[in-house]
Order: structure tokens, then sequence, then C-alpha cells
């Protein structure tokens, strides 16, 4: 067989070969991994399309593509209609910071964001059986919610309430960066929506809410997922060196979801920073309470759904500790009639013996399992979940306050 005869075989074997989703579970019956992105029909139409392929990572064409559909139209129409810059209104588009942050940045991010999730979320979907905590008998029960959750995530007419509730703001009236009373590029000096202003209404807006409505809808079927395999009877390991039992590693998977939380951020911050700049000014306690408030939701759209698991936990805890409790109270009262109230031990006897070892592990353990939490994330991932969600809001104090005034202050605090 030639080279190009060889290629073309490969080429065909290929596109006979089953997804990866498909195969793995034939080739590992213990192999259970669920991809909340790999379907859908989106998916499936750019799939179609070869506009993105989680497998291999094509998500930038998809990145690339959102942004040739949202932002540049807006430039193209704002710079036909001498709104991109200049003094023509009082927002050219050049200075919209909203519409560049949407567009440019976090649009991009819920895209590229997703084979960062699947990924981490495959792996902890399957952990549950490779680590044995799922035992034999419940595993056609986790297959079950397995398949649900596939199910869920294919759903036509999910998609399809996501897109028209991405229409909504249409319908009740046009959802703008900038109120109507200044001009701007999305409305001219003649009053009314700029071509410009449309598109961002009808395509830009559109598109932008509805990826993030297909966000939280993922979410959604994982935290369901994520508590349905709470209820089934699953081996916790109260001695594991996570101290939470074994699926620490949730915690750690969780906090992929840091980039979602960023992408946003970045767009709450860019609105502030337009209506300082540009209309009204914010008082520090309501950028403060948004900024609470923002925290409180990320750590509970983030974490909450872990705390599915906080009740197993704790049982195992407040049961094992009791059990090894009497181990170590029995274990100890042997050691002493031994070599205590025995006279059994000499000095030359003593050295090397596996019954003190033995006595230091058992205490070594049961401090493990007291110092075991009922949830599977460490304080360590939540502040990292908040330095993230805070970063983008930093340059809004440099908008209200000038640097030289803050460089100031801390000169003062410090000397």
């Amino acid at each position: 067989m030639n080279a190009p005869e060889a290629g073309g075989f490969i080429a065909r074997q290929r596109a006979m070969r089953p997804s990866q989703e498909e195969w793995r579970p034939m080739d590992d019956p213990r192999d259970m991994r669920l991809s909340l992105f790999k379907g859908g029909p989106l998916y499936k139409a750019l799939l179609r399309a070869r506009l993105m392929d989680l497998e291999h990572a094509d998500v930038w064409r998809a990145a690339v593509l959102a942004i040739a559909v949202t932002w540049v139209p807006l430039a193209l129409l704002s710079l036909v209609q001498g709104l991109l810059a200049g003094d023509a209104v009082q927002v050219p588009f050049l200075l919209a910071i909203k519409a560049h942050v949407r567009f440019l940045i976090a649009l991009p991010l819920l895209i590229l964001a997703e084979p960062i999730v699947d990924e981490r979320w495959s792996l902890a979907s399957n952990h549950f059986v490779r680590s044995n905590m799922v035992s034999e008998d419940e595993i056609p029960r986790f297959r079950d919610i397995v398949a649900r959750a596939r199910r869920m995530r294919d759903s036509r007419l999910a998609e399809l309430l996501l897109f028209l509730t991405s229409l909504a703001g249409i319908m009740v009236g046009p959802a703008l960066d900038l109120p109507a009373s200044i001009t701007s590029w999305q409305y001219g000096t003649v009053g009314g929506l700029t071509a410009a202003g449309w598109w961002n209404v009808l395509v830009g807006l559109t598109l932008f809410h509805f990826l993030l409505l297909r966000w939280l809808w993922r979410l959604l079927v994982w935290t369901l997922f994520l508590w349905r395999v709470s209820r089934l009877r699953l081996h916790l390991y109260p001695v594991h060196a996570d101290y939470a039992g074994g699926i620490g590693f949730l915690g750690m998977e969780q906090s992929s979801l840091k980039i979602l939380v960023f992408a946003q951020s970045c767009v709450l911050s860019a609105s502030f920073a337009q209506r300082m700049i540009y209309y009204e000014g914010v008082q520090h306690a309501a950028l403060f309470a948004v900024a609470v408030l923002y925290i409180v939701l990320c750590l509970f759209v983030v974490f909450g759904p872990l705390l599915t698991f906080s009740r197993a936990l704790f049982a195992v805890k407040y049961d094992q500790v009791h059990a090894y409790s009497l181990m170590v109270s029995e274990y100890s009262r042997h050691f002493a009639g031994k070599w205590i109230d025995g006279q059994a031990y000499e000095k030359a006897a003593i050295l090397g013996t596996g019954d003190i070892q033995t006595l230091a592990a058992l205490d070594t353990t049961l401090e493990i399992i007291r110092k075991m939490h009922p949830f599977p994330f460490t304080l360590r991932q939540v502040l990292g979940l908040v330095i993230v969600a805070l970063g983008p809001m930093l340059p809004l104090v440099l908008i209200e306050i000038p640097i030289e005034e803050l460089l100031g202050m801390l000169f003062k605090a410090l000397f």
C-alpha cells in the first residue's frame, strides 16, 4: 500500500470510528464519563459545520466566529454611520467599554471554557466508579443517572426555551448599555436605534445571553447529577488525606468554573465603569453591595452543588470517630497491659518494636478523621474564586480615586 492509499485508509477508519463518548465504555465497562458539552442541537450543528470540536479543542474557530458576528459588524456599521470615533455623539463606538468587554473578552471566554470544564467534569463523574466509591450493585443506578443527564443535555426543547428566553429582552424592550438620553453609537443624534444599535440588540445580545443561559442549563444538569449521585450508597473513606472522605476532588474540578466567573466579572466591572464615566456616578456603598452579592452568588453556583454530599460526610465522620476511638482505646489498653502493667519491656527489646509505631499510626488516623470536614472543597479554593471575581473590579477603584491619591494614602498609612 502506497502513501496516498494508506492516508485514505486511515481517514476512512477515523470516519467510521464512533465518538469518544460512545467507545470508551466498550473499552472499559467502568469508564462512565459524563460530558455535558458534547451534545445538544447547537453543538451538533457546529460540529457538522466544522466550527467546533471539543475532541480536538477546535473551539477557537467558534470563538473567532462569535467575535466576527457580534463585535465586527458593530464596528463596521458604526464606521459607516460616522459613529466609530469623533465628536458626532457623546459616546462613539471606540469608547463603548461594555460592548468591547462583552464581545471581545466575555463572549470568547464562554466558548473557550467549554473544553476545559468538560474535561474536568468528565474526569470527576468517572472518578466515582474508578475509585470504587460506587459499589458494584449500585453501578446500574449510576449508569442510569449518567443517561438521564445526557438526555437533559441533548434536549431540543431546553435549548429552544433558552433561545426564546434570550429573545425576551427584545420583546420587553431593547437592553442597551447606555440610556436613550445620551447620544451614542446605539442612539444617534436624530433619536431611535442606529444600525449598530439594532445589530447589538438582535444579534449580539441575543447570542451572548443564549450562551450564558446555556452555561446555566449545564450547571443545573450537573447539579442534578451530583444530587442524584449523593443519594447512592457511596463508599466514603474517612481516613482519606483530602479530609473529605475521598471526594475532595470535586472542589478542585468545580474550581475550573473560575473562567466563567472571571468573564462575568469583567462585564459587571465594565458596566459600572461606563456608568461612572459617562452618565452617573456610583456610590461606593452601592458598588460594595453589588460586589458582595455577586461573590455570594458565584460561591453558591460553584460550590453550592457540592453541599449535597455534606450530610453523608458528616454521618461518616460521626460514626467513624466513635469506631476508631474504640479501636484506639482497645489497642491502648492492650499496649499498657503488655508494656507497662506486665513489665514486659526491656531497654533492648522496646527499641524497634512495631507496637509503638502502630499506636502512633492509630493516633494519626484518628486525628485525620477528626479533621474531616463536611464540605468537599477547601478554604483556599473559596478564596481563589473570590480573588478571581474581584480582580476585574479593581480598576473601578482607580476610576473613583486617582493613583496619586491612592499612593499618598498608602504612604501615610505606612509612615
